[in-house]
């Protein structure tokens, strides 16, 4: 693999994790305040994450 894939496959990995953690988080999530604190870590975490990879 070279750098413009691995690239390509954090720009398509991000948006499929934030997606599945927003899904979780009102699947799991009671009131809004649980899927709130369900999301915020997660969310920062893929997105840093990523980020950090590329």
């Amino acid at each position: 693999m070279n750098k413009k894939a691995i690239a390509a496959m954090m720009e398509w990995f991000r948006p499929a994790g934030i997606g599945l953690t927003v899904f979780l988080a009102y699947y799991s999530g009671k009131d809004a305040i649980s899927q709130f604190h369900i999301m915020g870590p997660f969310i920062v975490m893929f997105m840093s994450g990523t980020v950090a990879l590329e």
